[in-house]
């Protein structure tokens, strides 16, 4: 996969250059340019502020022409996104979407990307989202031919231990003067989690952990977890919200059932479109959007089970369905969290058990090496703190 640093600069890249290193996901590479060509395709980098529907369009519109004049004014775009953009993929990083060909996005949010001036930010655009804020930084058509060293980033204990020593003297701040302030003062984004149940193994929009789970459901109201690892993270959490088991009122849950009802017959109206369409593309997934305008096409250059899938974040069923599905075969439709997809699996690299039986050792020795680290460090740290 190409990654981000590379495409930003997408414009300037030419034939022969060599580019690096460059972080990746997990990764550093060296990246040379081949050949760069001329395609057929355009391809937009728009990055966008994101202010959700309400069941009152009007101030919706009214709020987010508020914000587009302030912007025009000289508001500074990227912070805005951070601040007020609902978008959680792409506030953090100021809005910027990246590069997305046609069929990726839907029509009303793909023609102001790929008709409107390049480095204006654009007024509001509405679609079934809520309205969103557009500043289009660049369109290209430009095709790469790269070749690619690439070294996989291994964490060494001593960083590993580093890295928690922060975490831990994040806990302390966000214990003293909240959690947010804490967060503010390293430049970090909370995170916010959707409700979720005791039986559940993984916190939505983190990933699993079991650990995380069962203090949610030991510990009240605003109480801090200790610094947890979720996969290559330390994550710190707080319980903003418990919700007591029992029936409520109607009048209480009138808004949740009325908008799970509307997305039960979205989902519905979506799986006999994609149905239809599934009869009708064959085996080529491109050209599904000329069939149905609001269906968007993409591709995922490679994720795991449980990780980020390019242009399309975080979804179990949709990366559950793929490890399952026929190689160079149209599979689907696969419900996911956003909705239905088909999906064409050109490669999957299986589980290499001898890989693994060959690496176990040294899997092992590294993991007891950064617990016995971990573990003499908060030994010092308690042993320092009864000296005081």
């Amino acid at each position: 996969m190409v990654p981000a640093g590379l495409m930003a600069n997408i414009a300037n890249v030419k034939g022969g250059e060599v580019i690096g290193p460059i972080a990746g996901e997990g990764e550093f590479g060296i990246y040379k340019i081949s050949s760069v060509v001329e395609g057929k395709d355009p391809f937009a980098r728009a990055a966008h502020i994101l202010l959700p529907k309400t069941e009152n369009d009007k101030a919706d519109l009214d709020a987010a022409n508020k914000l587009y004049e302030e912007l025009k004014k000289g508001k500074n775009f990227e912070a805005a996104a951070k601040e007020f953009s609902k978008d959680p993929g792409s506030a953090a990083k100021g809005g910027d979407l990246g590069w997305f060909g046609k069929g990726a996005m839907v029509k009303p949010f793909e023609d102001a990307c790929f008709n409107g001036p390049v480095g204006e930010i654009q007024a509001p655009v509405k679609t079934d989202y809520g309205y969103h804020i557009i500043k289009v930084l660049d369109r290209s058509s430009k095709k790469l031919v790269v070749e690619k060293i690439v070294k996989k980033l291994n964490y060494s204990p001593e960083s590993m231990t580093l890295v928690r020593r922060d975490a831990e003297d994040l806990l302390k701040l966000a214990k003293s003067e909240g959690l947010e302030k804490a967060a503010k003062s390293k430049n970090l984004e909370m995170q916010e989690s959707t409700p979720f149940t005791e039986e559940v193994a993984a916190v939505p929009g983190l990933g699993y952990s079991r650990n995380l789970v069962a203090f949610a459901f030991k510990e009240g109201l605003n109480d801090f977890s200790p610094v947890s690892s979720v996969g290559d993270q330390f994550v710190i959490a707080q319980i903003t919200e418990v919700n007591e088991a029992g029936v409520k009122k109607f009048d209480a849950v009138k808004e949740d059932v009325t908008g799970g009802v509307i997305r039960q017959k979205k989902y519905a109206m979506a799986l006999e479109v994609m149905n239809g369409v599934k009869g009708k593309i064959g085996n080529d997934l491109a050209k599904a959007p000329s069939i149905d305008k609001n269906i968007r096409f993409g591709t995922a250059d490679s994720f795991s089970v449980g990780g980020n899938i390019p242009s399309l974040g975080v979804d179990y069923a949709f990366s559950y369905a793929a490890t399952k599905a026929e190689l160079n075969k149209v599979t689907g439709p696969v419900k996911g969290m956003r909705g239905y997809y088909l999906m064409n699996v050109k490669m999957r690299q299986n589980f290499d058990e001898q890989k693994f039986l060959a690496q176990r050792n040294t899997i092992r020795d590294q993991i007891l090496g950064e617990r016995r680290q971990a573990a003499f460090q908060q030994w010092m740290e308690t042993m320092k703190k009864r000296q005081k």
